[in-house]
């Protein structure tokens, strides 16, 4: 674990600070990253920013509401509480709207940890964008160099953001939402879980769909969690289409 940021919460606002140059990058970046997105409505509004030589400080608002982790009641094991469709296509819209505004403002959101996702009462809001690239609206693909760290929640993670260099694309969104959808409609993850980031099992088998879906549901899963990102729906937005039509 990375303990080069320190993070204050109270009850209106998060403090993050750093003093080490790995933590400051991490706060300028996210510092960045909401500038950018401060149009939108899903991230914290900044109260203040502060950086020189040696100190960065951010500070955030704190955002109320219930995690996705939360909400799925996901254990250490990554199992989570199975839902129906019903009860879980509002959240799962809610999400992928997320992913689509962040996509169309031209960042691509990694290391997508549950806890970091917020349902309020005006939908789903993200927090801890250090690990977000940035590009521009007119962006279809972000790139990884070699210098940029494959660190993060690997079980949300497509396999190409393990490469490097690597580029990412829309599809590698489709994948986080299809792990998300997949985890609330049958409360497990759509592959075997290994106790170890770099999961050499994706890498050579196909996704493990749940036996709980109906065939076109799991046809479906399986082309938005392909290993081949050419495969899969080209957007997260278009994944949601999908499902939501075939549980019509």
């Amino acid at each position: 674990m990375n303990n080069s940021v320190t993070t204050q919460v109270s009850r209106t606002e998060v403090i993050k600070t750093a003093t080490m140059s790995d933590g400051m990058e991490r706060i300028s970046r996210e510092h960045m990253v909401l500038k950018h997105l401060s149009k939108t409505a899903c991230v914290a509004e900044i109260y203040g920013y502060l950086q020189d030589d040696n100190h960065a400080e951010l500070t955030i608002e704190h955002m109320p509401g219930e995690s996705m982790k939360t909400w799925l009641q996901l254990t250490d094991t990554w199992d989570a509480t199975m839902l129906s469709w019903d009860d879980a296509k509002e959240r799962i819209g809610q999400y992928i709207d997320l992913e689509m505004t962040l996509l169309s403002n031209g960042i691509m959101y990694r290391d997508l940890n549950l806890e970091h996702v917020i349902f309020t009462d005006t939908g789903a809001r993200i927090i801890d964008l250090e690990a977000s690239v940035v590009g521009t609206v007119h962006d279809d693909v972000w790139r990884l160099d070699t210098t940029q760290s494959d660190r993060g929640t690997w079980e949300t993670m497509a396999l190409e953001e393990f490469r490097r260099p690597a580029l990412l694309t829309e599809r590698t969104a489709t994948y986080r939402a299809a792990v998300i959808a997949h985890l609330a409609l049958s409360g497990e993850l759509p592959f075997v879980r290994r106790p170890r980031k770099h999961d050499t099992w994706r890498a050579t088998h196909e996704p493990a769909i749940s036996d709980t879906f109906k065939k076109p549901i799991k046809t479906i899963f399986a082309s938005a969690l392909a290993r081949e990102p050419s495969r899969r729906h080209k957007s997260p937005e278009s994944f949601l289409a999908a499902l939501t039509n075939a549980y019509a």
